[in-house]
This record gives C-alpha cells, sequence and structure tokens, in this order.
C-alpha cells in the first residue's frame, strides 16, 4: 500500500483524504475508530471520534503495513 502525507493531505494509494472528511478505520486487531479527520502529518493522523468526542491516534504506518484500513463515509 503507498501510504504518505503532503501538506495535510493523506494520499492511500490512489484516494486522498483531507482535513473535516468522515472516515472509518479499522485495525487488524478489531477496533473500529470513526470519525472526522483533524490533522494529517507524516506519521500519523488524527480523528475526532463521532461516538465520544475524543481525538484517537492513528499511525500512517498501520495503513502501510495493512494493519489497519481506511474508508470514507459518505
Amino acid at each position: 500500500v503507498n501510504v504518505h502525507a503532503s501538506k495535510g493531505v493523506l494520499y492511500v494509494d490512489r484516494q486522498r483524504f483531507s482535513k473535516g472528511e468522515v472516515v472509518t478505520v479499522t485495525h487488524d486487531r478489531g477496533q473500529v475508530v470513526a470519525g472526522s479527520i483533524s490533522s494529517v502529518n507524516s506519521l500519523e493522523m488524527r480523528i475526532q471520534d463521532v461516538a465520544s468526542g475524543e481525538m484517537q491516534k492513528v499511525y500512517l504506518a498501520h495503513i502501510k503495513n495493512k494493519k489497519a484500513t481506511i474508508v470514507r463515509q459518505g
């Protein structure tokens, strides 16, 4: 999986994710984070969880190594 971030935008293969978009991230251990992207940097992105309102970190390496998947809600 080709994953990189540039200027606050996350690129996963041919998909583009930016601040404010609503996404769901599913980890291989079963943890699910659903919410809006708050920020993206070269190591991680932060998602504001819809259910709890808390900020959740998602490491880009987990997406790159297929330990987590990201999908756009919409």
